[in-house]
């Protein structure tokens, strides 16, 4: 590591997934905007003690057409009593705008914890909470697997474009029909390599034995319960006030 690099604590697994499930829940409790700006701002706060802000800031654009399309369909679909313009009301406007947010949200703490955490600590941690090995091991392989399935679809991208598929020319909406073609041999390469990978792992027995040994020991430290415990006292207030009738659906309806 240079000098000048930035030491971010370790978590552990499990911590990673319980915040990942508290926030997940906390935003879909929740409907108020003041509340989710809460939320995003200890969301943002938590990726930066972890690592993961630099992807999330990398691909702000990604969030800006998440955020744009989700208001648009909103805010056309739904009806309204305060008409702004043609058919978009204030309310569709407000409900696609609250939606966005949660989106967007949800989309970063999915990030902060698929891109802190290897495929190894995943299936450690999952087994460690009471899940079975096969099952944790598929979570672990499906996260293996999404690169792998990009590296196989940049390479028979180049195979096409060395025998004269034009993949660059032409509008967007043309380019994207180019592409069309390429998911049948990425899906049978897809298929390919999972079905070699299963007969691999049935010729080494696996799945035969009831527990497994790990080379991962996981420890639950403070600052690992200090987030656990915050993050699930955040997810009870969020609970609390629902309950109270603050934060639903109905509540922001009427101040709309």
């Amino acid at each position: 590591m240079s000098a000048g690099a930035k030491r971010y604590a370790p978590l552990d697994p499990r911590t990673k997934f319980l915040v990942l499930v508290s926030s997940f829940a906390a935003l879909i409790i929740t409907w108020d905007v003041s509340y989710l700006l809460i939320l995003g701002l200890l969301i943002i706060l938590y990726g930066y003690f972890i690592g993961g802000l630099g992807l999330v800031i990398r691909f702000w654009w990604a969030f800006l057409i998440i955020s744009t399309f989700t208001v648009i369909v909103w805010a056309v679909y739904l009806k309204g009593e305060t008409i702004l313009f043609w058919v978009v009301s204030k309310q569709s406007v407000m409900y696609g705008v609250t939606t966005a947010l949660k989106l967007d949200l949800m989309v970063c703490s999915s990030i902060f914890y698929l891109t802190r955490i290897t495929p190894d600590e995943m299936a450690a941690g999952f087994v460690r909470m009471g899940m079975p090995f096969p099952v944790a091991f598929s979570f672990s392989y499906a996260m293996r697997l999404f690169p792998l399935i990009l590296v196989e679809a940049r390479e028979i991208a180049r195979i096409q474009e060395s025998r004269g598929l034009d993949l660059k020319s032409g509008s967007p909406l043309a380019r994207f029909r180019k592409y069309v073609p390429l998911l049948t041999p990425i899906f049978l390469t897809t298929i390919r390599n999972t079905n070699h990978l299963a007969m691999a792992l049935e010729s080494r027995g696996f799945g035969r034995r009831r527990t497994r040994d790990g080379y991962l020991r996981l420890v639950l430290r403070k600052r690992d319960w200090s987030l656990i415990i915050i993050s699930f006292m955040i997810l009870a207030a969020i609970v609390v006030l629902r309950v109270m009738g603050y934060g639903g659906i109905d509540e922001v309806a009427r101040r709309w």
